[in-house]
């Protein structure tokens, strides 16, 4: 569902747990274009970055998920 933010998130979460970082790279950060503000997609989007030792873009990642809202 490409319309889907939290099934775009968690196929890419899926796709790193499965050891492709760019596979997951390219759906969460389709999931963070279509809903910015869904914090797990930032939370695996951090977690993509720092297994790519991109640490600075991970942090960012951190730092925008510390400003939202959690959702229940």
């Amino acid at each position: 569902q490409p319309g889907n933010v939290e099934a775009l998130t968690y196929r890419g979460w899926s796709k790193q747990r499965k050891s492709d970082p760019a596979g997951a790279a390219k759906d969460l950060d389709a999931a963070i274009d279509l809903d910015p503000k869904y914090p797990d997609a930032r939370v695996f989007r951090a977690v993509v970055f720092a297994a790519l030792e991109k640490w600075d873009a991970a942090a960012e990642q951190l730092r925008v998920f510390d400003t939202l809202e959690r959702r229940r």
